[in-house]
């Protein structure tokens, strides 16, 4: 079934885009940034390792960067003791 031929009756899924090659010479070539449809991210390599493994790499990179943040100001989870410091030097005392 060609892009011509009417869908009436099916359903159509794009699997891959042919383009013309760069050089006159040369047979047409896949679309490299196409993204057929896909159940699992793993099925189509450059699906998994262009775009969501760079986006997970940024993610933990900001996450890294976040944690430290915290940490140096001595943010905790604690809900005991909200708002105060846990730096025993900065600690208000009683």
């Amino acid at each position: 079934m060609t892009t011509a031929d009417p869908p009436a009756g099916f359903e159509v899924l794009p699997i891959a885009r042919i383009v013309k090659s760069g050089r006159a010479d040369s047979p047409p070539e896949l679309n490299a940034a196409f993204i057929p449809p896909v159940l699992a991210v793993d099925a189509f390599r450059p699906l998994h390792a262009g775009v969501v493994q760079a986006a997970y790499d940024r993610i933990g990179t900001k996450l890294a960067v976040l944690a430290g943040q915290a940490v140096a100001r001595g943010l905790t989870f604690d809900s005991r003791n909200q708002g105060r410091s846990h730096d025993p030097r900065t600690a208000p005392r009683n």
